[in-house]
């Protein structure tokens, strides 16, 4: 009875309801294969004071996030959070300082909202250094997360790719920030990219820092530049003598974290896809539009493709869902013959859309960097400690912990 009534009911459709209908099954059905929604990034400004040639949205126009898209973006991480009592917000750009006045607004906003549904909220927010105020970081402070500072090492290092968008150098102005930091925050972070041309002195620039008082590390590759063998090796040797200089500064007695060489659960990744982007994590523009995670911004064919809807209309792109949530072994490419196929999960979707055309297919450099720490061998590194792995959150090599944490005592 009641099913000849929906049949009834279904007839009586136009074709356009019906198609709208039998979206919103299929849409019901991927949501519940992806599980909760737990983590959002919000692009709170695609405005920027730098143009650092590695970074991947700098020719975008820049835009600020409104707080009216910020509020439905929570309502949407809210709505499809299930039972998660612990959720993250990712407060990114460009440079998301240059949205304070909205952030200042919306954090606790969010915070209120969120305790009323029991749950708590995560803050993550990397600064360029060049609009911190002490304003910014008590506000951190209140809501109980640290800032990270993107620093690359010395001023030679730094200023080679950092620079503003009139070409002059920053680094006077990221140690100014640094200073406040250190000041009114404590604990401070530094957010390293390692470009082919810096992979030699990574372990001086490393040195440097810490011994600017900079006590947590991570450290990635620029994952567009062209790394030829030789420059793969230095890299290798390099995290090699960083690792040494990490635990010997330990073990001197220095408050320094770099989750990429601490003590970790051994986990086997070999039937581990993908990090969750536009799974467990959804990423809104400043207009409100739909992405797996900010990497597929800045790219023509990945931002098409990947598309997945509006804060508006909802998930729209239900084909860009199901391939993101397709986690077979037997369809990554280049993966099943090799050894080293338990140590990664198979490269950054995005970057692997972008290099090769196919989420699935990791690209070459993901490849390399995984097998150069994977040959590091055990031998070089105390028992304790396990090589970095390939991750997704931005590059090959993971940048690690999006939040700081103080060090344990």
């Amino acid at each position: 009875m009641l099913l000849s009534t929906i049949e009834r009911n279904i007839e009586r459709l136009s074709p356009a309801d019906r198609e709208e209908m039998a979206r919103r099954i299929r849409l019901a059905e991927l949501r519940a294969r992806a599980g909760p929604l737990t983590q959002l990034e919000l692009m709170v400004s695609t405005k920027c004071s730098m143009r650092c040639d590695y970074c991947w949205l700098d020719k975008r126009d820049g835009r600020n996030m409104p707080l009216a898209v910020a509020k439905k973006a929570l309502d949407l991480l809210l709505a499809s959070a299930g039972d998660s009592k612990q959720l993250t917000v990712v407060l990114f750009g460009g440079e998301p300082l240059l949205n304070f006045g909205m952030i200042r607004r919306f954090i606790p906003y969010a915070e209120s909202r969120a305790a009323a549904m029991e749950r708590e909220i995560g803050w993550s927010l990397t600064t360029n250094g060049l609009h911190l105020s002490k304003d910014a970081i008590l506000l951190a402070r209140d809501h109980g997360f640290n800032l990270l500072l993107s620093i690359d090492g010395q001023p030679g290092t730094h200023d080679a790719h950092r620079r503003t968008a009139s070409g002059q150098p920053t680094f006077p102005a990221v140690m100014r920030g640094l200073d406040l930091l250190q000041r009114y925050q404590g604990w401070t972070g530094a957010r390293m990219t390692v470009t082919p041309a810096s992979c030699r002195s990574l372990p001086e620039n490393f040195r440097f820092l810490v011994g600017l008082g900079i006590n947590q590390f991570i450290i990635g590759p620029d994952n567009d530049a062209r790394w030829r063998r030789a420059d793969l090796d230095a890299y290798s040797q390099s995290w090699r003598e960083v690792t040494r200089i990490y635990h010997s500064e330990k073990a001197g007695g220095r408050a320094l974290r770099m989750n990429a060489v601490e003590q970790r659960e051994e986990k086997d990744l070999e039937h581990v896809w993908g990090c969750g982007a536009g799974t467990a994590s959804i990423c809104v523009d400043p207009a409100g539009d739909l992405y797996p995670c900010s990497r597929f911004l800045g790219n023509e064919a990945s931002e098409k493709a990947f598309w997945m809807g509006t804060l508006q209309d909802g998930f729209r792109n239900l084909g860009a869902l199901h391939d993101l949530l397709d986690r077979r072994v037997t369809i990554r490419h280049g993966c099943m013959r090799c050894r080293y196929r338990s140590r990664c999960s198979g490269g950054c979707p995005a970057t692997n859309y972008r290099h090769r055309g196919s989420i699935y297919w990791a690209n070459a450099l993901d490849c390399r960097l995984a097998r150069e720490f994977a040959s590091i061998g055990d031998d070089a590194l105390p028992r304790a400690v396990h090589l970095p792995r390939v991750a997704f959150e931005d590059t090959a090599i993971p940048y690690i912990d999006l939040g700081l944490r103080e060090e344990e005592t």
